[in-house]
């Protein structure tokens, strides 16, 4: 169950961070000058995979959230643990340990329940926004900070 724990929550937040730098991509790429078409398209595909990943993101760490009540004891896993290896291929890696308690399950499972919630029903009101895209990203990544700062 810890592990189940663990690849949840992993997974769930490698999904919310590559829905926030996915975009960072799309825009660069469509900021260079296109000689076929003057004016840039309407629509944006990267919303939909956007919002969809914050959509998956959300909705595993919910699960990572209800496994770690059902469980009740406190799960952690350290990033970089290995010093010397991470000293080497990273120079600056600093050991950063994830700690999932039962009351950072409890504010895991409000952030990704209302993070599905606004996935899910946003797609309609950033349609007549501008810069679309830009929002997304930033609410995955607004997302990312949030169960990262309550399992730190």
């Amino acid at each position: 169950m810890a592990y189940l724990t663990w690849v949840t929550t992993f997974v769930g937040e490698i999904l919310l961070l590559g829905g926030g730098v996915l975009p960072i991509f799309y825009i660069l790429h469509s900021a260079v000058p296109k000689l076929s078409r003057a004016t840039p398209p309407r629509r944006q595909p990267g919303l939909t995979i956007v919002l969809t990943l914050a959509f998956c993101g959300s909705a595993l760490l919910f699960i990572s959230g209800i496994l770690t009540l059902l469980v009740g004891t406190p799960l952690s896993w350290t990033l970089f643990n290995d010093t010397d290896l991470s000293q080497r291929i990273y120079p600056f890696a600093v050991a950063y340990t994830i700690q999932l308690t039962p009351l950072s399950a409890f504010f895991t499972l409000l952030i990704s329940f209302f993070g599905m919630a606004i996935a899910l029903y946003s797609s309609r009101y950033l349609h007549y926004e501008e810069h679309r895209l830009h929002i997304a990203a930033l609410f995955n990544l607004f997302l990312l900070t949030g169960v990262l700062f309550v399992s730190a």
